[in-house]
């Protein structure tokens, strides 16, 4: 059998933001304490990735 999430509260939030704004919560589920607190931040003007580096040092070529 697998274990199933109980969800004890939630909630709907309504965010008016401009045209080309993303809107995203900071909340995530965790599997333990401690929660960070929830926010919701903007994004705007996103740009596309243009150079990575790997945790070895070595350039990611696939970006790009």
């Amino acid at each position: 059998m697998r274990e199933v999430p109980l969800f004890r509260r939630s909630q709907l939030v309504v965010v008016d933001h401009p045209v080309g704004t993303e809107a995203h919560t900071t909340s995530k589920m965790r599997p333990g304490k401690p929660f960070p607190p929830s926010e919701i931040v903007t994004l705007h003007h996103r740009q596309a990735l243009q150079h990575a580096t790997l945790s070895d040092g070595m350039e990611d070529h696939r970006i790009g």
